[in-house]
Formats: structure tokens, C-alpha cells, sequence
């Protein structure tokens, strides 16, 4: 005798009770996801506008430098000045006045030098150290909080450890009571965390020749400023101590600045992935109830 057992539901068939509960249970998936998307609009209509952080950067300028003769033994008197094109033997051994021009007050001059732009490649291999203008401004209230620091050891500055710097282009011969000649150049600003002092890069690199004595820096506009007296340095000094400290001229800088593409602070890619992941979860419950749908 053979029995034949009924069952409750029909072969392939989802009990009522189990489609009422999983038609429920979408119901709730689909509510839930309605309300964080509305409650995620809702909370970015009170948000402030995103933060974007751009940095930045010197496109272009010139430092206009007068420096007073005599100061110092090695500044006796100033002979020749060259642009970035002469090589280091050059501007050793071609007459003056160079192939630069500049101004001869009587017992002072004043000289244009060239910045040299962020990402330009300066030449290299004639017996000179031109230098790279690195400097990046994160924060144009805070230029040197901005400015990342080179090691300061006095004679030398940047020697072991260099931030970053604005370079100059060009070489500045001078003579006086000694035999031949002293060049000086290729110089590049750097900060050490307690003084500004500009580097001269030409024969002994990283070479401490001036420091900037009572330093003026503003930004206006499109424009950087950076100003001050120029003080004999530990590298002239060594050949003249007396002279360290003794204002010897000064130097001012204006450069023309240039932002980098902006890039959002982490809370606006934060918000952004939250949109992203709400508009991954709401294609995800559809593609579920489309299956369910389908069985």
C-alpha cells in the first residue's frame, strides 16, 4: 500500500506567510534607505560649503638688491655682475662691468635679480650651483608657517637638511684689498625657523651670506613681498669677523604667486563618499527586489 503525503504548500510554491514576511521585511529595507537619503540631503543643506585647499606657488618675479662697499673686507668694492647664462669661469675672468646691467650710486650699487620660477630646471655643469625655487604656500596668512626649514649650523644653512627656498639667478664679482677675486650668487632664500637668511651657492654652497634683518612679509593680491636689511653673514664673516652682524644693504622681494589645483579637505571627500555609498546601498535593494520579484 502506497501513502501519498499532502503537503501543506504546493511543490515550488513560498508558503503566504513567508512572501507577507519577506514583502515586509523589503518594505522596511526600502523605508530605511529612503530615510537615510533624505536625512543625508537634509543635514547637507546646513552644511558649510566644502573646504578646497590649494596651494601656492612663485610663477615669476625679481629682487631689487642695493648693496653698500666697504662694509665688510669682503665687499670691498663691487667689480662685475652676471646674468644666469654666464658660466662660473666667466664671470671670473670677463672684464667689468659683466654682462648684467646694474646701478652704481658712488660707494653703493643696486642690482635687478631674476627669481627664478617654481619648476623651472636651472642649467647645470659649468661650474655652477644654480639653484630651484621650492618654496609652496599652504596658508597665505602664515607664509613661514607655511615654509618648511633647512638646518642652521651658522657658517652654513641647508647643508644637512633642505626646506624650502626662493632662488635667485644671477653672480656678483667683487675685488678689494686681497688678491683676485670673490663671486658670490646663485643665491636662494631660506628659513630656519628663527631667521630668514639668503645663501650664497657659487664655490662654497649653502654658504650663510647674508641674514635678513627685520623682515617685512605681505601678501597682496597676486603678490609676495618679503623685505628687510641685509646683514653680513657667518660666510662673509669669515673673512672679517668684525663684520658679522653690520647692515650692509638691503634686499627686497616681489614675486608674482600662482595657486595649484584645488584639492577638497577630507570632510568634503568624506561627504562625497557617503553620497557615493547611499547611491551604491538604494542600486543594491534594487537589484534585490528585482529578484525577489522574479521568483
Amino acid at each position: 500500500m502506497r501513502y501519498k503525503i499532502h503537503s501543506p504548500h504546493p511543490q515550488n510554491s513560498i508558503p503566504k506567510c513567508s512572501l507577507e514576511s519577506k514583502s515586509l521585511a523589503l518594505r522596511c529595507s526600502r523605508q530605511r534607505v529612503r530615510c537615510f537619503v533624505r536625512a543625508f540631503v537634509f543635514a547637507s543643506l546646513f552644511v558649510v560649503a566644502p573646504q578646497v585647499h590649494a596651494d601656492v606657488i612663485v610663477s615669476a618675479g625679481t629682487a631689487e638688491i642695493t648693496l653698500n662697499e666697504g662694509v665688510s673686507l669682503p665687499i670691498s668694492v663691487f667689480d662685475a655682475y652676471f646674468d644666469d647664462l654666464a658660466s662660473r669661469s666667466q664671470a671670473l675672468s670677463d672684464p667689468a662691468p659683466g654682462n648684467a646691467g646694474f646701478i652704481d650710486n658712488g660707494g653703493s650699487v643696486t642690482l635687478i635679480d631674476p627669481i627664478r620660477p617654481h619648476g623651472d630646471i636651472p642649467l647645470s655643469g659649468d661650474g655652477r650651483a644654480r639653484q630651484s625655487t621650492t618654496l609652496t604656500i599652504e596658508d597665505v596668512s602664515d607664509v613661514l608657517g607655511s615654509w618648511s626649514l633647512s638646518n642652521d649650523n651658522g657658517l652654513f644653512v641647508g647643508g644637512s637638511t633642505l626646506g624650502e627656498q626662493i632662488a635667485l639667478t644671477s653672480l656678483q664679482r667683487w675685488t678689494g684689498p686681497f688678491v683676485g677675486s670673490l663671486t658670490y650668487g646663485d643665491f636662494a632664500l631660506r628659513y630656519t625657523g628663527s631667521r630668514l637668511v639668503l645663501t650664497s651657492n657659487i664655490d662654497f654652497v649653502d654658504a650663510a651670506f647674508a641674514e635678513i634683518g627685520n623682515p617685512n612679509i605681505d601678501i597682496a593680491g597676486e603678490t609676495l613681498s618679503i623685505s628687510g636689511d641685509l646683514l653680513v653673514g657667518e660666510a662673509l664673516a669669515a673673512f672679517d669677523q668684525t663684520s658679522l652682524g653690520a647692515d650692509f644693504g638691503d634686499i627686497n622681494f616681489t614675486a608674482t604667486l600662482h595657486q595649484t589645483a584645488a584639492v577638497p579637505e577630507p570632510s568634503s571627500a568624506l561627504m562625497l563618499a557617503a553620497g557615493i555609498g547611499s547611491a551604491a546601498l538604494m542600486r543594491r535593494r534594487r537589484r534585490a527586489s528585482g529578484n525577489e520579484s522574479s521568483k
